[in-house]
């Protein structure tokens, strides 16, 4: 897979070491102790420097990543020619309102800050017209991010694929805290350019090349304007105002720190590029694949609770996904073929796949699903299990074991009807076919055996896994899989392929544990469930030692 995004950075230094603002002295060795956690990540990366910082970057950035060193002055940068326009509206600003933060913040003290801030939109405009990695998305990260180490894993090829295509052609803006629906300040801009009022972060900013090009022209319209004004400000006030105006252009990421109240500031701010990385979790729900209709069947018998694990992964996850049947009752297996059967007639995605529910959770992303799919071209596919199941079955049962035997590609050798995905003209035959049967899954064996159709299984468990509870052995399924902590998924110890979805037939207690660890930062849930048992029992105790003590008192107060 190419890779999916350019990363763009720069760094120079514009003298805040010897600014007293309280929010604008920072030292520049600080930001060279902090630019070296951005270099490290594991991206196609352009970066804007002057010559003097050439060596740095060598020293600290890994030799076999991809990386385009730009070498440009301060005084060649685009935004440049706006300088002295800027510094006079500065000092215009500050000598009409005497307000505190004007002596405090570096917007309000240089035109040297603004003309870096404001290069990050002309950097994002130059790097994706030229495009030299051949990717999808540009994304600014600010050379001063990190304080410490970021807590991802940053050998591994950042961003995750799929977790960056949820922007689409929207523009990326991060931690928003701000009504984007109340547009006062659009009412007058240049009072609200006088104020300092940072309800937007700009670390961190972004998207395609059609998102990029849209906010570009309209930040340099929307800084035009301010200057005719006679005011001027951070990019962040200016971000909130084209937030507002044309809210359609921006993908308005949710505020991290409150997600992750034990980390330190800044970094609890600034937790959007370890959620896009490989291996985390995402809190974000993902991109909908409309290439893939999710379908499922849960009748009116059956609680909301008992399938909760299919509907909130399939939502996370980004699925087009359906749930038949609840105003209906089970009649047997047969029942869910014919729902299946009848709401396939009216889908028109081109893919279809068909799950149980309440024992079916998923893992990996619609656009991970569909592209899996596609890569094994196959029309049909199904998962596989170690043992077979063939009730009520037509044909000899020895005589299907010997055929499925002899067809195996790996131990996974029987058809499993939990999950069955393929080309939806394709699936719809398929159920046409299983109408006349009583069972499912009997219907899938005849179906692979007499070659009614191509129906394959997916041996090496790519899309789907079974974890059966199989009682002669209950380990028997669970020893196929196991926790990789780099990627915060289960893979198949045998083939090394992660599934994108698990299916646990006989209702497998583990479910809960894979489906907790699958969600790579829900661990936390359980945690916290944990302490909130234990402080219960505690304070169970307490009250009974109060009640046991009162009793005691009362007891020889009267005698």
């Amino acid at each position: 897979m190419n890779p999916s995004t350019t990363l763009i950075t720069a760094l120079y230094d514009i003298g805040r070491d010897k600014l007293t603002g309280k929010n604008a002295y920072r030292p520049f060795t600080k930001y060279l102790n902090w630019f070296k956690h951005v270099l490290a990540i594991n991206v196609p990366m352009v970066i804007f420097i002057p010559e003097e910082l050439s060596s740095y970057v060598s020293e600290h950035r890994a030799s076999d990543y991809s990386t385009k060193i730009i070498i440009r002055k301060f005084e060649e940068l685009a935004a440049y020619r706006y300088h002295d326009r800027m510094q006079a509206t500065i000092n215009t600003m500050k000598k009409e309102h005497a307000v505190s933060y004007f002596k405090e913040c570096p917007e309000f003290i240089t035109a040297k800050y603004e003309t870096i801030i404001f290069s990050k939109f002309d950097f994002l405009k130059e790097v994706s017209s030229e495009n030299p990695f051949n990717t999808e998305y540009f994304i600014w990260l600010d050379a001063g991010t990190f304080y410490q180490e970021p807590p991802f894993n940053c050998k591994l090829e950042w961003p995750d694929p799929y977790k960056i295509r949820v922007l689409g052609n929207k523009f990326l803006i991060s931690d928003y805290n701000f009504d984007i629906q109340d547009k006062t300040p659009l009412s007058d801009k240049k009072s609200y350019l006088r104020l300092n009022r940072n309800e937007i972060c700009a670390f961190i900013l972004g998207g395609t090349k059609i998102a990029i090009d849209r906010v570009h022209e309209q930040f340099w319209n929307e800084v035009n304007l301010a200057l005719n004004m006679g005011v001027i400000n951070n990019e962040q006030h200016f971000l909130q105002l084209m937030a507002l105006e044309h809210p359609e252009y921006y993908y308005p990421w949710y505020r991290t720190r409150y997600q992750y109240p034990s980390l330190p500031v800044p970094l609890l701010d600034r937790m959007i590029p370890v959620e896009l990385a490989v291996g985390t979790f995402m809190r974000e729900d993902y991109a909908i694949n409309k290439n893939v209709k999710l379908l499922t069947i849960a009748t009116r018998e059956i609680p909301d609770q008992l399938y909760s694990k299919w509907k909130s992964t399939a939502k996370h996850y980004g699925y087009d996904y359906e749930i038949l049947g609840r105003d209906q009752p089970w009649r047997g297996w047969n029942t869910k073929v014919r729902l299946f059967h009848d709401r396939l007639q009216t889908v028109d995605a081109p893919y279809v796949a068909l799950t149980d529910s309440t024992d079916v959770f998923f893992c990996g992303c619609s656009d991970e699903l569909y592209d899996k799919i596609v890569a094994q071209n196959k029309n049909l596919i199904m998962g596989g299990e170690l043992q077979m199941y063939y009730p009520g079955g037509k044909h000899d049962r020895t005589k299907i074991e010997k055929f499925f035997e002899s067809i195996k590609e790996s131990p996974q050798l029987y058809p499993n009807a939990g999950f069955i995905m393929g080309k939806t003209e394709e699936v719809r035959k398929l159920m046409g076919l299983h109408l006349e049967y009583s069972d499912d899954q009997t219907a899938c064996f005849d179906t692979i055996y007499e070659g009614k159709l191509p129906l394959f299984i997916d041996y090496n468990t790519e899309i789907i896994a079974n974890v059966a509870n199989y009682r002669d052995d209950p380990t028997k399924s669970t020893k196929y899989f196991e926790y990789d902590t780099n990627i915060g998924r289960y893979k198949n110890v045998t083939t090394n392929t992660v599934p994108v979805v698990f299916h646990f037939p006989g209702k497998f207690e583990v479910i809960h544990d894979f489906y907790l660890r699958s969600q790579a930062g829900l661990e936390n849930i359980t945690n916290s469930n944990s302490n909130s048992n234990s402080n219960y029992v505690l304070g169970l105790i307490i009250v009974l030692i109060i009640l046991a003590s009162i009793v005691i008192f009362s007891y020889y107060w009267i005698n």
